[in-house]
């Protein structure tokens, strides 16, 4: 596959402030049923190269940034 294919077919995530994410659940899995997802969190400040500020439902910041790597968009 070539570079300018892939970065064609590439969609980078993109998150606006008050959005509900999703974040990837660090640490060990307990097994195949583990928890692979944590939230929701509701995106709190946009940062630059894709980082963005997470806090809770009851407006608790999270610890540091995430990546929106490690997120992905909370349906309801």
């Amino acid at each position: 596959m070539s570079k300018k294919y892939y970065n064609s077919k590439v969609r980078l995530s993109q998150f606006r402030t008050g959005d509900l994410v999703l974040k990837r659940a660090l640490g060990p899995s307990i097994g195949v049923f583990g928890q692979t997802w944590e939230g929701p969190y509701q995106v709190a400040q946009s940062m630059t190269n894709g980082a963005y500020e997470l806090e809770d439902l009851d407006n608790k910041s999270a610890q540091y940034p995430w990546n929106a790597a490690n997120l992905k968009l909370y349906y309801r």
